[in-house]
């Protein structure tokens, strides 16, 4: 599971200027990232990849809709005193289509639209996401604003 935006970056004084840099959370998201890649060990099958690079190569106005699915323990989600707490799932949405687009090695500009559910789950797991693809085309407005 990515870390929240809210835990990706963090201001470093360097002399009179002030930078940003990556957390030791997100630090570690990175280095877990290109430990499941390098071992092949993500769902996406090189076949499938290779289907969606050739399908948008041949449709240059095409595009993919990225669902995330961010499965949580009931336990992270609801209190003891039965209210829900405060998480947040769209905070991981970039760091997690910032990571299929790593996996996928597909720029994320091609991501056009897609879902971002909080799912809760009655087990005691580590929290996770799941992560569908599929084509779409390029859908022009016509209206105006």
């Amino acid at each position: 599971m990515p870390p929240t935006a809210n835990r990706q970056l963090q201001p470093v004084k360097m002399g009179r200027t002030a930078r940003l840099i990556k957390t030791p959370d997100a630090r570690a998201f990175d280095k877990e990232l290109e430990l499941y890649k390098k071992n092949g060990s993500f769902r996406f099958k090189k076949h499938h990849i290779d289907y969606l690079h050739e399908v948008l190569n041949q449709n240059p106005l095409s595009g993919l809709v990225v669902n995330c699915y961010f499965v949580f323990p009931k336990s992270k989600v609801i209190s003891k005193a039965n209210t829900i707490k405060k998480l947040d799932a769209n905070n991981r949405l970039k760091s997690t289509l910032d990571a299929v687009s790593y996996l996928t090695e597909i720029d994320d500009s091609r991501f056009f639209t897609g879902i971002c559910e909080k799912v809760i789950c009655n087990k005691t797991i580590s929290p996770y996401v799941i992560v569908t693809m599929e084509w779409t085309e390029l859908r022009l407005s016509l209206i105006h604003i």
